[in-house]
C-alpha cells in the first residue's frame, strides 16, 4: 500500500511538516543570531557585500529577502522568517524530483525520514538565517543537475546554476562545494559530445554560462578572503576534522555526541563508501557512471570531505562546524538513499523501518512550540519579558537589568517589539550585583543568592530572572535639568564631561538621562554612551545603549535611559556622557535632564570571578548561555 500511494503520502507528510514549521516559526521567540541579523542588516537596509557591517552573520540572500518582508509586513518574527519557511517547499520539491531516479520505496522513505523528521534539521527552516534557504535551493538545484547529466538539456543546467548561485548568496561556506560541482560538471561536458560533434564544454552557450558561473564564484571567493583578512572567519577553529566538523554536525542534527552514536553514523558512511568503491572497481565500470545519481551523491560527498580538508591544509581556512557543515548532511542523506536503492530490498526495508521509527520517536520527544532544540539558537521565553514589564508597570519607574552579552540581543528584540518601554540590558562577561534586576544562569546561584531573589524561570536553558532583595541606594553626584541640544553630522557629541574626578568609593556609577530626538535618521544608527577612563587614560568602562534597538523611527520621541558602570579605578581621569553618531548623518538631539549617581548597597561592588565560568562549564559540560 505504501509503495502504491507513496507520492500521496509524501505530499501529505510534507504539508504536515510545513504546518509544523509555520507554527514553530510563529511562536518561538527570536534567537540571538536572528536579532543580530535584524538590527545590523534588515532594519538598516544595509546588507550588501563590502558595504554592510562586516561579519559572517550576514547571510546576504536571507538578509535581502527578510528586508523585503520587513518593508511589506513589519518586524514580527514570523514575517522575518518567511523566506526560510518557504524554503522548505523548495526542499520538498527538490527531494521529490530526485525520486524519479530511485527504484525502491524504501530508499525514498529513508531520505524522507532524514529530511522531514529530523526536528533539529527542520529548525533551520524556522529561523531568520541563511541555512534553510540554502538547503532548499541546493537540493532543488541538484535535482536539475541530475536531469542535465541524464538528458543534457541546457535548461536544466541553467536552473541548476540559478539555484546554486542563490544558495551561495545565502550561505558563503558553499564556495568550495559549488567549485567541486563545477569541476564535476566540466568533466561531464568534456566527455560528452554535442549533436555537431563538438564536446559539450566547447559549445558557445556552455562557455558563456560557465564564464558567468566562474565570474560570480570569483566574486564570492574574493569576498570570503576579505572576511578572512578582517578576522571574522572565527568559526570552525581546531585541527581535528572529525571533532570540529562531523562530531559537531552529528550533535546538531541528531542531538547526540555520544561515542556509540558517532560510531553508528561513521559505520553507516563506511558502508556507503565501501559500496561506492565496489561499484567503481567493478569490471563494467565507466567514468560516465559517476554522473548517474546512484554514484553521484556518494562520490561528491567523498570529494567534499577531501576538498575541505585540503582547503584547511593549503589555505588555512577553518573547517565547517555544526550548522556551517549542513551540506554534508544533505549529500549524506541522498548518498545513503541511492546506495540502498541499488541493494537487495531486505537492506532497504531494515534501514527504512529503523530510521523512520528513530526519527519519528526523536521528533515526538523534542517537539515543542516554545524553543529551538539546539543551544546555538537559545531564546528568551516570553514569560521573562512579560514579568519585567509587569514589574515596570507597578510604578512606571525605569530600572536597570543586567545579563551576559549572549542574552542581550534576545532581550533587545523583545523590548524593540514591546515599544522599548524598558531600559536596555547592561551586558557584562561576569555577573556583578549592581543592577535592580538580572537575567542570570542558575549556575551562578551560589554567588547571587545573598543579593537577589528568583522571580521567574527559563527552564529550557537553566536561567532565572532575579530581583534585588534590598534596593540599591543612589548617592547624587551631579544633576541638571538644563537642556543641552546637539546638532550636525559629526561623529561624536558630548553632553557631559567630568575630567580628573575622584569619587568617594570604588562603587559603580549610574547615570539617568532623558533624551528628545528632534531630528534623526530612520533608523538611528547611534549609541548613547557613558565612557570612563582611568588615570592612565585607558578606557575602563564603556557602557552603551544602541538607539536603533529602541525603534525604527525615533523622531519627535522622548526616551529615558539608565547606564551603569562596573567598579571604579583609583583615579577617574575622564567621565563622558555622549552620543556616537556612527553613520555621521545629520541629527538634532536634546538632553532634557541628566543625573549621575554613585551606587551604594549590599554587594553592588561584587563581581563573580572570571575564572569561575570556564571551570563550571568544564564541570557541567554545558555551554554558558
Amino acid at each position: 500500500m505504501i509503495q502504491k500511494n507513496f507520492n500521496k503520502l509524501y505530499w501529505l507528510l510534507a504539508f504536515i511538516v510545513f504546518v509544523i514549521i509555520c507554527l514553530r516559526a510563529f511562536f518561538i521567540p527570536f534567537s540571538h543570531d536572528e536579532a543580530s541579523t535584524f538590527f545590523f542588516y534588515i532594519q538598516s537596509d544595509n546588507f550588501l557585500p563590502y558595504q554592510a557591517h562586516v561579519y559572517t552573520n550576514n547571510h546576504i540572500l536571507n538578509s535581502a529577502l527578510a528586508n523585503l518582508c520587513y518593508h511589506i509586513a513589519g518586524s514580527h518574527r514570523f514575517v522575518l522568517r518567511l523566506p526560510n519557511v518557504f524554503a522548505f517547499v523548495l526542499l520538498a520539491i527538490g527531494l521529490y524530483r530526485n525520486f524519479k531516479y530511485m527504484k525502491t520505496t524504501q530508499a525514498k522513505l529513508v531520505v524522507t525520514a532524514l529530511f522531514f523528521l529530523s526536528i533539529n534539521f527542520l529548525d533551520f527552516f524556522q529561523l531568520c538565517r541563511g541555512y534553510g534557504i540554502s538547503m532548499g535551493l541546493m537540493l532543488l538545484g541538484l535535482s536539475y543537475l541530475i536531469d542535465y547529466f541524464s538528458e543534457v538539456k541546457f535548461k536544466s543546467l541553467v536552473l541548476f546554476t540559478v539555484f546554486w548561485q542563490l544558495a551561495l548568496a545565502a550561505n558563503m561556506i558553499l564556495v568550495a562545494v559549488i567549485l567541486v560541482l563545477l569541476c564535476y560538471l566540466f568533466v561531464f561536458q568534456y566527455k560528452k559530445k554535442a549533436e555537431d560533434g563538438k564536446r559539450e564544454i566547447f559549445t558557445r552557450r556552455n562557455i558563456i554560462l560557465q564564464l558567468i558561473n566562474f565570474g560570480i564564484l570569483v566574486f564570492w571567493i574574493r569576498f570570503s578572503f576579505f572576511y578572512k583578512d578582517k578576522g571574522v572567519l572565527d568559526y570552525g577553529v581546531g585541527d581535528s576534522y572529525w571533532l570540529v566538523t562531523f562530531q559537531s554536525l552529528i550533535e546538531l542534527v541528531f542531538g547526540s555526541k555520544d561515542i556509540w552514536f558517532q560510531v553508528i553514523v561513521a559505520s553507516v558512511y563506511l558502508v556507503v563508501f565501501i559500496f561506492l568503491m565496489i561499484d567503481i572497481w567493478r569490471d563494467s565500470f565507466y567514468i560516465r557512471d559517476l554522473f548517474k545519481p546512484d554514484l553521484f551523491y556518494s562520490f561528491t560527498f567523498l570529494l567534499l570531505v577531501g576538498a575541505f580538508f585540503m582547503q584547511k591544509k593549503l589555505l588555512g581556512v577553518n573547517y565547517p562546524e555544526d550548522r556551517t557543515g549542513l551540506f554534508f548532511f544533505l549529500f549524506f542523506g541522498m548518498a545513503l538513499a541511492f546506495t540502498l536503492d541499488k541493494r537487495p530490498s531486505t537492506y532497504g526495508k531494515i534501514a527504512a523501518v529503523t530510521i523512520t521509527i528513530a526519527s519519528l520517536t526523536f521528533f515526538t520527544i523534542r517537539f515543542n512550540l516554545s524553543d529551538f532544540n539546539t543551544w546555538l539558537y537559545h531564546t528568551m521565553p516570553k514569560n521573562i519579558y512579560d514579568k519585567l514589564v509587569s514589574e515596570y508597570e507597578k510604578d512606571y519607574k525605569l530600572f536597570t537589568l543586567g545579563g551576559h552579552r549572549v542574552r542581550e540581543m534576545n532581550y533587545a528584540f523583545a523590548n524593540y517589539r514591546g515599544e522599548s518601554v524598558l531600559n536596555a540590558m547592561d551586558n557584562s562577561e561576569e555577573m556583578q550585583m549592581n543592577c535592580d534586576y538580572y537575567y542570570a544562569q542558575k549556575r551562578e546561584k551560589a554567588f547571587y543568592e545573598p543579593y537577589y531573589e528568583e522571580i521567574a524561570e527559563d527552564k529550557q536553558w537553566d536561567r532565572v530572572l532575579l530581583k534585588r532583595k534590598e534596593k540599591i541606594e543612589h548617592i547624587p553626584i551631579f544633576e541638571t535639568f538644563n537642556s543641552i541640544t546637539v546638532s550636525g553630522d559629526g561623529e561624536f557629541y558630548d553632553f557631559k564631561r567630568l575630567p580628573d574626578t575622584t569619587f568617594q568609593s570604588h562603587n559603580p556609577i549610574e547615570i539617568e538621562a532623558e533624551l528628545l530626538f528632534e531630528e534623526v535618521p530612520k533608523p538611528f544608527n547611534a549609541f548613547f554612551v557613558v565612557s570612563l577612563n582611568n588615570g592612565k587614560n585607558e578606557t575602563v568602562h564603556y557602557k552603551r545603549s544602541p538607539l536603533n534597538w529602541l525603534a525604527d523611527d525615533l523622531n519627535a520621541k522622548t526616551k529615558y535611559f539608565k547606564l551603569t558602570t562596573g567598579n571604579l579605578p583609583d583615579t577617574v581621569r575622564s567621565f563622558v556622557v555622549h552620543i556616537w553618531n556612527i553613520d555621521k548623518q545629520p541629527i538634532r538631539v536634546t538632553l532634557k535632564s541628566l543625573k549621575i549617581y554613585q551606587l551604594k548597597g549590599k554587594g553592588v561592588d561584587f563581581k563573580i570571578p572570571a575564572s569561575y565560568y570556564p571551570l563550571i562549564e568544564k564541570i557541567t559540560k554545558k555551554p554558558l548561555l
